[in-house]
């Protein structure tokens, strides 16, 4: 990973940080190369290795071909993924800190508005500046969640050059990754319900070593966790037959296995348990009208049980699995038999009690994805045929 802010631009160096499997910590980190460096350091790492004799890399690719863009994501793409996130609150906690450390709240004067909130008067204007306050946060968050995308992922570019993919992105701080194809691990393609009326997708990938832990706004975070922040579903395909080499990505051909046919049931009484705690609570604290929160709770948790339910699905690839899970956020993981590590097959007292089980099929990653191929809810008999 290469990172440069505006002052390493501005003296014409960078921080290089090399990452390899064998840990969650960079193995080594140069604060300041000089540019001039970083392109010999990056071809003594990628173009030597692959060269070397006997490297099956070098039996395939003979030669360095120069790199070949394969996404670039503009600016208005950006903007639509913006308002399709909430990633505006990152932002929003910053301005809230600004605040309580600057005291700016103290120095506002709220004295001159106390007439607005006169619930008792004939012109109390208090519902109206609730809902208009709570619009307007709304508002303000999707700005920002556009100011973030803007700022993380400008001018982003997608690149291959052989077996190496190769990121650059970022407005103030510019972040270069490189990301051999042979050590991916996991790709998972996930969309919220705005992606999913915008049309547009994100890919995130998972690598050995890559840790799964780190802050959001780590810049080594682009290469797992923003692989491709955003991009048209209708090129998805494309792009992962990039990522692996005779790999094609057919969603609607492959054979997707539901989940056992008594979920429906264990998850009606799952919620029938939920809603019962929810209405003995209520009634605890606001007696006799607090067992209404049980009842009303109760059919929209059990429409959200069933509905996640029908939304897991488990196939298997020719070269490997995929899982798909996910009601408002739609997420399909897969995964190859070459890279798995290693298999299980779960059964909680519960599932014993259903005939069910938990198929689990691991890699060496360590799961920034956020979407690790754990399938619940499958026949005991279809778990154990398919581990």
């Amino acid at each position: 990973n290469l990172v440069q802010n505006l002052l390493h631009r501005a003296v014409g160096v960078a921080e290089v940080r090399i990452e390899t499997a064998g840990g969650t910590e960079p193995e080594a980190t140069l604060r300041v190369l000089p540019l001039a460096h970083v392109d010999a350091l990056r071809e003594a790492i990628f173009g030597e290795s692959e060269d070397a004799p006997g490297n099956e890399a070098a039996e395939r690719v003979p030669e360095r071909l120069a790199p070949r863009e394969l996404l670039r994501i503009p600016t208005p793409m950006l903007v639509r993924a913006g308002l399709a996130n909430n990633r505006g609150m990152i932002l929003a906690g910053v301005a809230v800190g600004a605040a309580f450390e600057f005291d700016l709240a103290d120095r506002f004067d709220f004295d001159r508005f106390s007439g607005w909130f006169d619930a008792n008067g004939s012109g109390g204007l208090l519902p109206l500046v609730v809902v208009a306050g709570v619009v307007l946060a709304l508002l303000i968050v999707r700005l920002l969640s556009v100011v973030w995308f803007i700022l993380r992922f400008h001018d982003y570019r997608l690149t291959r050059r052989d077996n190496d993919l190769q990121i650059r992105c970022g407005l103030f701080t510019r972040i270069s990754a490189t990301v051999p194809r042979r050590r991916i691990q996991l790709i998972s393609v996930q969309q919220n319900i705005w992606m999913r009326v915008m049309g547009l997708s994100s890919i995130k990938i998972e690598t050995a070593g890559g840790s799964g832990e780190e802050e959001d706004n780590a810049t080594s975070s682009v290469s797992s966790r923003w692989f491709v922040p955003v991009m048209p579903s209708d090129r998805v395909a494309e792009l992962l037959a990039e990522l692996r080499e005779g790999f094609a990505w057919r969603e609607d051909e492959l054979d997707w296995k539901p989940v056992a046919p008594d979920t429906r049931r264990r998850l009606m009484r799952l919620t029938t348990v939920l809603a019962t705690l929810a209405g003995l609570i209520g009634l605890a604290v606001v007696r006799p009208w607090g067992l209404l929160a049980g009842v009303a709770a109760w059919l929209p948790l059990y429409v959200l049980a069933v509905r996640q339910s029908r939304a897991m699905r488990y196939a298997r690839m020719e070269n490997g699995v995929v899982y798909r899970s996910g009601l408002f956020t739609r997420k399909i993981s897969m995964t190859f038999f070459d890279r798995v590590q290693t298999l299980r097959v779960d059964q909680t007292p519960f599932d014993r009690r259903w005939n069910m089980a938990r198929l689990s099929v691991d890699t060496a990653a360590a799961g920034p994805a956020q979407h690790p191929i754990h399938v619940p809810f499958l026949t005991e008999d279809f778990a154990r045929a398919a581990y």
